[in-house]
């Protein structure tokens, strides 16, 4: 059986390459960025996953920035990239990724910045 763990280690697999992190001033995370951090962040989690034979599960990829001002351009030019790696992505008698929503900017709780997120749906066919 998959956890979310695993489906973490997924996204983060497919977002943390040199054509992602280029667009980035920050680094890629798994669950958490570092508190009040400065830079331009990725980070991957996953929500849920259940426990069926053929699981399903739900992760995100938010993309952070910590502007005072949404900067709209330079979302859009990593959400296009983020999401065209996902979309593009399929293993074959394993698993397969479908993008349900892209939603942001949006302003973060307790901090300045803004975030755009992605909402991944998981197919994962065989677990062990």
């Amino acid at each position: 059986m998959r956890t979310t763990l695993d489906t973490t280690a997924i996204l983060y697999g497919l977002v943390n390459v040199s054509g992602v992190t280029t667009l980035i001033n920050g680094a890629v995370y798994k669950d958490e960025m570092p508190a009040n951090s400065t830079n331009q962040n990725i980070v991957c989690v996953s929500t849920t996953v259940d426990n069926e034979g053929f699981q399903t599960g739900i992760g995100y990829v938010n993309i952070h920035d910590p502007g005072i001002m949404p900067n709209h351009v330079w979302f859009k030019s990593v959400t296009d990239v983020v999401a065209g790696i996902i979309k593009a992505h399929y293993v074959r008698n394993d698993y397969h990724l479908l993008i349900t929503n892209i939603a942001g900017p949006m302003k973060r709780e307790g901090t300045q910045g803004y975030f755009m997120s992605i909402r991944v749906q998981f197919k994962l066919y065989y677990n062990s």
